[in-house]
């Protein structure tokens, strides 16, 4: 978590919110995105393994169990190990109902 920290990382919780880390979560909370004493911009990128390292440390070195995605879908993951799956299902569910939508069935 070093690589551009400077750019989209701050100390400051006020510095983080002027430069708009603050956000909604899925409850409507106001949230940013802070590790230790750094606020970090909500798509800063991480590092995170697709199964968790608890439930499966074969896993743990394995290249093929690792993915990029940003911290904001990262905190939302957790350690659901579907998240991939239910993201997709969600996406393509919308997609359908966008379709309907425009182009109605007589």
């Amino acid at each position: 978590m070093v690589h551009g920290q400077k750019l989209y990382a701050t100390a400051s919780k006020a510095e983080a919110i002027e430069r708009g880390y603050q956000y909604r979560d899925e409850d409507g909370s106001y949230c940013i995105d802070r590790a230790g004493d750094l606020y970090f911009h909500p798509h800063y990128i991480t590092l995170d393994r697709k199964v968790n390292k608890a439930r499966c440390p074969e896993l743990l070195f394995d290249f093929r169990n690792l993915e990029v995605m940003c911290w904001k879908c990262n905190r939302q993951k957790g350690d659901n190990n579907s998240f991939e799956i239910e993201q997709s299902r969600e996406f393509i569910r919308a997609l359908a109902n966008e379709a309907l939508e425009r182009y109605k069935l007589y």
